[in-house]
């Protein structure tokens, strides 16, 4: 343990000679036993630690060589347990939390001359502690902070069962602190626990002087307790646990057991439970009828499956079961059946939930079997009829038949009956062969024997697909009919019937028919082929766009007359397709022995197939414009969006782009000095000698001249014909399409388009809109560029003046103030106060222009916040004089502690500044914020329009920063602050649109 008058000797490391010696000399004045040694560099630090005796370190952090940090970690290589203080001038949240985290003992910001006291106690405290701790881990004696940090509550009685030592969680379990107790008899204090089996078994255990654990009800307090007693010579130590809730659940599992019993007994199920550390089962129920064995002659949970389960489902049961030993799953379903050498086989289901106890106990199962033979039986039958149904869906367009084995009509839907046009009834006095259907095939005549669709399915087991047959309905008219069939079969692979699925097609025969009449009013291109593709029908328009007549196609063979067509896979494709699926089949290609594009559609038949086509070449020429067009947009966007080009690189590529969608020779961007002329960006065709940097005279480019001087674009086709004035004495233009670029609200140059041939054609106005939008993207994002570049210059300006005051001006005005202090010391003058008051006010312009330096910084916290905490805080960081508050305000807020201290500080240093040394100053709740207000003098109405200003102030002795701070703070959270008058007549701040948090201070 360290004494009082023991000497402390510091190593003292920093790069100001200066600032070091005012240390040095603050030090031992505000504690003659502290000697320093100053070093200016962390390399001199660790020769003198090597060869002097040093109690604590204290280190500035930003040193040219190395940092403060980097020499902590130098130092710990050798000195694990050093005191290590860091005493910095350019402090932050970062280093602090790196500093806590490398192992500091303390963390220090440099300030006034106050700090050198607060220094010094950091100095002492972190002396006495490490040789306490020194001495502590000699003895081996315990941490007392151990035992305040367990999160069981613990307690210490010396011999006259006094409370000696009370931990947080003791105090938590008594409900009192641990100051209430300390000294105090525990019998006293709670003499409901006399006379109960606690004051017992104290007694004995300080009698015998034998450690013990009891488990005991308290009645007074309603709560079970386990507690642990270590007696001693100096008296009884004491682990309590509260174990109510354990308690609880105990009994309510006995509760369980107890109904599960009675349920057990009237069951016809089997109850069992199973204990895998043992590999034990308990059962109850039917579990002899089931598997036709008793209980006893598998007492094991394994013999059950060797002698219980059927050998197939052995494997799946076992992996379930070990799964839920294993803590894989907690519970589920198995489905098995029974051993077949036991009897007949029965299907089980086992449901199984594995039973909450504590870590020490083994793992047990709770599960109930129920027989399910029956239901299985149902399933498999259910799942026979829905495979019916299925079939039905999947082979059935429209009529739905059924028949057995014997032909026998057994399901017929309503569909089928319309078809046939008869009932069910009726259908079940015909066979299929019956003379009354009058039965033809799809050439009208009779089938031969064997043949009819339903006969071959019936009667040969043969599936048939898509046969046409005729039939008459009992009104005598004849419908025509696609049949598909197919036979049904057993699960052991006998014929079990057929199904069959018809529809009605009677309508498609009489389209058919009517076709050949409707060939003749189609007006667009149509010819119709036969089965083996010859003409059979051509119209005007076809006879038009194929270049024959009629007379010259009829007859003929479509690949005979048009042979390249055949060498075409769509068209080859298109027209054998639709044949063999009897599904439209469409093409659209260029054919080049009729020199158009041709859109086909070819609509198949039984007898062949009609083609609709069209000369589709103007709209592909529409759609291949539209294509390059969304072409170029799409290529553009992507160079506009590549943020890894640079803007120069951005605009050679979209002059590319521009020029291949244009089609011209020349593309360039250019910039325009008085009456220099500057390619800035160039995309050519092969062969010009044009590159970016290249020059000419403005006076060469006259129709570039008129776009810079007149602002206007220039769209001309022909420029002799339209312009001669404009034409070149240098440059071959004979047309341009360009615009002006116009950056920061002035014209920067041109961006334009042109070629050595005139342009019959033109430029369309999606052209001219699309050169347009480049230039103007151009234009903003060269403006973005300089405005970005200005601002990093000012930001970069900025940064020096933050490095200047944070750093340069602080350390000369520490030694100013430090060199102020021992003056003071040694002669009494009022010029010395009048420099302190200087000094002071020289710190606070200094804070409130860094904090003005940094205006627009982005709130970094939002962290619940209480009002009153942080206000009360305030208050006692503030000069206040005589000067009283009054916080009447108990929310939490969303925010960042630092900036709400900022905005408190200046809102409660301008009261007190304004309002007078005994100025009341009050702080109170709003519905949506809160206000600051004070009783003093007020707030003119002029003054209320520039209060916020930065500079302004109508004290003497006042910065005019504090409150363009608090305005600061203010917009960066989106709230919103008004001054108004108070009800004593003062001024009043009322800030709104705070987002209150739901936690309320405790």
């Amino acid at each position: 343990m360290t004494e009082e008058g023991d000497s402390i000797q510091v190593l003292h490391v920093d790069d100001d000679r200066n600032l070091a010696d005012l240390v040095a000399a603050f030090l031992a004045q505000e504690n003659e036993r502290i000697s320093v040694r100053t070093a200016t560099s962390p390399d001199e630090g660790l020769q003198i630690l090597h060869g002097e005796s040093i109690d604590c370190i204290v280190s500035d952090y930003e040193m040219p060589s190395t940092n403060g940090l980097e020499f902590l970690q130098s130092v710990r290589q050798r000195h694990p347990d050093l005191p290590f203080i860091l005493f910095t001038g350019k402090g932050s949240e970062e280093i602090a939390s790196q500093a806590i985290s490398e192992g500091v003992t303390d963390y220090l910001q440099k300030g006034g001359t106050e700090t050198y006291t607060l220094l010094a106690n950091r100095i002492t405290s972190a002396v006495r502690e490490a040789k306490t701790q020194k001495f502590e881990t000699a003895v081996k004696q315990e941490p007392l902070t151990l035992l305040e940090r367990i999160s069981d509550a613990f307690i210490v009685l010396n011999t006259d069962w006094e409370f000696t030592f009370v931990n947080e969680a003791a105090e938590a379990v008594f409900d009192l602190p641990a100051s209430d107790l300390i000294g105090e008899v525990i019998w006293d204090r709670f003499p409901e626990a006399v006379d109960t089996p606690f004051f017992e078994h104290y007694h004995q255990a300080m009698a015998d002087g034998n450690p013990r654990t009891i488990e005991e009800y308290f009645e007074p307090w309603d709560r079970w307790y386990r507690e642990h007693l270590y007696p001693s010579e100096d008296g009884l130590s004491v682990l309590l646990q509260d174990i109510t809730e354990q308690k609880e659940r105990e009994q309510e599992l006995a509760q369980t057991r107890e109904r599960m019993q009675l349920a057990l007994e009237r069951t016809n199920s089997i109850i069992f439970e199973i204990d895998f550390d043992a590999n034990e089962v308990i059962r109850n129920g039917a579990y002899e009828q089931f598997f036709d064995l008793a209980p006893g002659e598998v007492p094991t949970w394994k013999e059950h499956i060797s002698q219980a389960v059927h050998p197939d489902d052995r494997e799946a049961f076992q992996q379930f079961y070990q799964q839920v030993s294993d803590g894989v799953r907690e519970g589920g379903e198995i489905e098995y059946r029974t051993n077949p050498k036991r009897g007949e086989v029965h299907w089980i289901r086992d449901e199984v939930h594995i039973i909450d106890t504590d870590e020490e106990e083994p793992r047990r199962a709770l599960g109930i079997a129920r027989d399910i033979t029956e239901h299985k039986h149902i399933e498999s039958e259910l799942r026979q009829e829905r495979n019916l149904v299925e079939s039905i869906v999947e082979t059935s367009p429209v009529g739905i038949v059924v028949v057995d084995a014997d032909g026998e009509l057994s399901f017929v839907n309503e569909h089928a009956e319309e078809i046939y046009g008869r009932t069910r009834e009726e259908l079940n006095e015909f066979s299929y062969d019956d003379s009354r259907w009058d039965i033809v095939n799809e050439d009208g005549e009779q089938f031969e024997a064997g043949n009819i669709p339903f006969e071959q399915v019936v009667a040969r087991e043969k599936p048939v697909y898509d046969q046409v047959l005729g039939l008459r309905r009992p009104s005598g008219k004849r419908i025509w009919m696609s049949v598909n069939g197919a036979p049904r079969w057993t699960e052991t692979g006998e014929m079990d019937g057929a199904i069959f699925a018809i529809e009605d097609i009677t309508e498609q025969r009489e389209l058919e028919a009517e076709l050949e009449e409707i060939f003749g009013r189609v007006t667009d291109a149509f010819y119709a082929l036969d089965a083996e593709f010859r003409f059979t029908h051509v119209n005007d328009r076809a006879a038009e766009l194929l270049q024959a007549s009629e007379d010259e196609l009829l007859g003929e063979r479509l690949w005979d007359q048009y042979p390249d067509a055949a060498e075409i896979d769509e068209v080859w494709d298109a027209f054998h397709m639709a044949m063999e699926t009897q599904e439209p089949q469409s093409y659209d290609l260029y054919f080049d022995p009729l020199e158009f594009w041709v859109e086909a559609t070819v609509y198949p038949s039984e007898s062949g197939v009609s083609v609709y086509f069209r000369d589709s070449t103007e709209r592909k020429e529409r759609e291949r414009k539209i294509e390059r067009r969304e072409q170029s947009l799409r290529r553009a966007y992507e160079i506009i969006a590549d943020h890894d080009r640079s803007v120069a690189e951005q605009i050679e590529a979209l002059l590319a782009v521009g020029r291949e969608l244009l089609g011209t020779d020349y593309a360039t961007f250019s910039h325009i000095d008085a009456e220099q002329y500057e390619f800035e960006a160039v995309a050519v065709a092969p062969g010009i000698d044009l590159e970016p940097g290249d020059t000419t005279d403005l006076v060469e480019l006259p129709i570039c001249e008129r776009v810079f001087r007149t602002e206007q674009r220039q769209v001309i086709t022909d420029v002799v014909e339209e312009a001669p004035e404009l034409i070149s004495p240098v440059w071959d233009i004979k047309c341009y399409l360009g615009t002006p670029v116009v950056v920061d609200d002035a014209t920067y140059g041109t961006f334009c388009f042109y070629e050595r041939e005139s342009r019959p054609e033109g430029f369309t106005e999606w052209e001219i809109t699309f050169v347009e939008l480049l230039s103007d993207w151009i234009g903003s994002e060269l403006s973005r560029e300089l405005a970005t570049n200005r601002l990093q210059r000012q930001n970069d300006r900025l940064d020096e003046f933050v490095s200047v005051v944070s750093h340069d001006l602080r350390n000369p005005l520490s030694v100013a103030e430090g060199r102020l202090r021992l003056a003071q010391s040694e002669c009494d003058s009022a010029h010395l106060d009048e420099i302190e008051q200087a000094h002071r006010r020289m710190e606070v312009l200094i804070d409130d222009l860094l904090v003005l330096a940094r205006e627009g910084e982005s709130v970094t916290g939002n962290t619940p916040i209480s009002l009153q905490q942080i206000a009360q805080d305030c208050w006692t960081n503030v000069q206040t004089a005589n000067a009283t508050v009054n916080i009447d305000v108990d929310r939490m807020i969303l925010g960042d502690e630092s900036r709400l201290k900022q905005l408190f500080e200046n809102l409660l240093r301008n009261a007190v500044t304004h309002g007078g040394d005994d100025v009341t100053v009050t702080i109170g709740e709003l519905e949506d914020g809160f206000y600051v207000e004070d009783d003093g003098p007020g707030v003119s109405e002029v003054a209320s329009e520039s209060i916020f200003e930065a500079g302004y102030s109508s004290a003497t002795d006042g910065t005019g920063f504090g409150l363009s701070i608090v305005k600061q703070i203010v917009e960066a959270y989106d709230w919103e602050i008004r001054v108004t008058e108070s009800p004593g007549g003062g001024a009043r701040f009322e800030i709104t649109g705070v987002e209150f948090s739901d936690d309320r201070p405790q």
